[in-house]
């Protein structure tokens, strides 16, 4: 790392110094080469599977903002994201000459992959991945996408820099990614303990019981020896309660 980068990489390590309160952001740490200017774990964000991490990097002549680790949807195993990641691999990554490479044998592993996908039942992972691409159509500067190597989803934002001051706005930058990350956390706590008939038992779920079947059902007191009259015993011999 040269020079000029490495007095921008301290730049932008004390500016997310100075947005640690703000932001609920833990110590910025700097990173291992030049594509990682620095990270930081985003603690107003709660937890999950993983930390979610906060990190700039630099690409080219663009610096990147970006949120790690804000959902994971299916699982590396998962038919979906195994779909996704070996058509994108083999057709979308591939240039002409590697297409036309590709025998009758991978065509018809390709078509099985997807004839698998289409018949598959639709579950909430795949509601959600589509809700996460359609959240880009209310956003204005960020990014959200799911890596379907392992159904990782990553908010991002690009913008133009020289490496030598950090871009105007840059807070601004962070907090947009920061904010899309907190709507997509909140919209999948709503699709999932809400929307899924498979929801599973939330302590508000629990309080809502709670408050419907209030004074349904009552636990009858025992009765002392001062408490019963002659009347009283004999309605009790006659009668039987719950």
């Amino acid at each position: 790392m040269n020079d000029t980068l490495k007095s921008f990489q301290q730049k932008t390590l004390d500016r997310l110094r100075s947005l640690k309160e703000s932001f609920l952001l833990e110590e910025p740490r700097a990173g291992d080469d030049e594509d990682l200017v620095g990270a930081s774990v985003v603690k107003g964000l709660g937890g999950g599977i993983r930390d979610r991490v906060l990190a700039i990097l630099k690409r080219r002549q663009a610096l990147v903002v970006r949120v790690h680790h804000v959902l994971f949807i299916g699982s590396k195993g998962d038919a979906a994201n195994r779909t996704c990641r070996h058509t994108l691999r083999r057709l979308f990554a591939a240039t002409e000459e590697q297409l036309d490479q590709i025998e009758d044998d991978q065509w018809m592993l390709l078509g099985v992959l997807a004839d698998n996908y289409r018949h598959g039942s639709r579950t909430t992972d795949d509601l959600l991945a589509h809700l996460v691409n359609g959240s880009n159509d209310w956003t204005i500067w960020t990014k959200a996408y799911v890596d379907w190597r392992d159904g990782e989803v990553v908010v991002d934002l690009t913008v133009p820099c020289d490496f030598e001051s950090l871009p105007e706005g840059f807070d601004d930058y962070v907090r947009a990614v920061l904010s899309h990350a907190a709507q997509l956390i909140r919209l999948d706590e709503f699709v999932r303990h809400r929307l899924s008939p498979d929801a599973p038992l939330t302590p508000r779920t629990v309080d809502d019981l709670a408050q419907k079947f209030a004074g349904v059902f009552e636990v009858k007191k025992p009765k002392t020896a001062d408490d019963d009259t002659p009347s009283d015993s004999r309605q009790e011999e006659g009668a039987l309660t719950l």
